[in-house]
């Protein structure tokens, strides 16, 4: 490692200290913590649902894929969506009050739809990771790996875990529906259809080895990161569900590791619902939040889904206050700031 490389990772982990400071300290002052989630910006849109995030004060903004709109493999493209998306003023002045975090979904990885077989990936981790230049993700620059990771937060002495998946660099390809496009169409099915080949992986070897251990670790609060939808059955679309052994097998762990603690948060599907699963006597939730800045799509089959979808731009917002035990209530607010979706975790 070179003297200027040493020294630009000596800064980015002061920064992110400071950082992690100033969310103690207003912690410790407010009653409670607020964090914002989404997914789904193209960088060429005007975006002033940044203004309306804004007024909710989050402390911590959670990107969860499709960030951008790359969709090639050539480094000069990828750098230039980033450089878009940093150019756009309401996005500009957001993130100069608001931390980020963040994994990707197939547009900002580089290839639609795609998974392992993806050429651009280095590429496209690198531009990833010059972008949101912050301890976690910085650490994984020089890692033969995806960018799986984890960020911890502190309030009121409390623990919180926020558990970022990586659905890209590990997954075999997806398997195309045997149905013609009309029988799809009438049946409301996307192009895919599960796989029956329970060798076939989502995260990978080592990325569910890594998961497993996240898991295990005792927190007071568990946010699970995934950048396509994983409590949804079978729709034809990008889940969780086209491997439904890697499905079950994380329904499975997060159930084991799950006491009335965890919050599953997920983008992709340009519009926004709640899902709730009731696996081996646990309550999972699950809240989907996608399009702050793309055309929204009408309601997919979604067996688990509760109340209606919301087909409009979107966002979430987490309030989780401290009453002796941390209590976390999500909503999905649309492009206007109207509150849409609510639902509280464990009730």
């Amino acid at each position: 490692m070179n003297r200027s490389t040493h020294m630009l990772l000596k800064i980015n982990y002061l920064i992110f200290f400071l950082s992690i400071l100033s969310i103690k300290a207003n912690a410790a002052n407010e009653s409670s913590l607020t964090i914002g989630f989404g997914s789904c910006a193209y960088q060429k849109w005007e975006q002033p649902i940044w203004e309306k995030i804004s007024t909710h004060n989050p402390d911590l903004f959670i990107l969860m894929g499709d960030n951008v709109y790359i969709d090639s493999a050539d480094p000069i493209i990828m750098e230039r969506a980033y450089e878009a998306l940093s150019a756009n003023p309401y996005f500009s002045k957001f993130r100069k009050s608001t931390p980020l975090i963040g994994t990707w979904d197939d547009h900002d990885y580089g290839l639609g739809d795609g998974g392992k077989e993806f050429d651009g990936k280095q590429s496209s981790k690198e531009a990833f990771i010059r972008f949101f230049d912050y301890p976690e993700i910085n650490q994984l620059e020089q890692a033969d790996k995806g960018i799986f990771h984890t960020r911890w937060l502190t309030f009121n002495k409390k623990k919180i875990q926020i558990i970022l998946l990586d659905t890209r660099w590990y997954r075999d390809p997806l398997i195309k529906s045997y149905l013609t496009d009309k029988q799809r169409k009438l049946l409301n099915l996307g192009p895919f259809q599960p796989t029956m080949d329970d060798e076939t992986t989502l995260l990978g070897p080592s990325q569910w080895l890594w998961l497993i251990n996240e898991l295990k670790k005792p927190a007071d609060l568990k946010l699970l990161i995934s950048s396509i939808p994983v409590l949804s059955e079978f729709s034809g679309w990008e889940t969780w569900a086209n491997f439904p052994h890697e499905r079950r097998k994380l329904l499975e762990l997060l159930s084991q590791n799950n006491t009335d603690n965890l919050l599953i948060l997920s983008g992709d599907i340009h519009k926004a619902e709640i899902s709730q699963l009731l696996f081996e006597g646990k309550k999972l939730l699950e809240f989907t939040s996608s399009g702050l800045a793309v055309k929204t799509y009408p309601a997919s089959i979604n067996q688990h889904r509760l109340g209606q979808t919301l087909e409009e731009k979107n966002f979430g917002i987490l309030n989780i206050q401290d009453n002796g035990k941390l209590e976390v209530v999500a909503t999905i607010y649309n492009h206007q700031g109207k509150k849409k979706l609510t639902s509280k975790l464990g009730e």
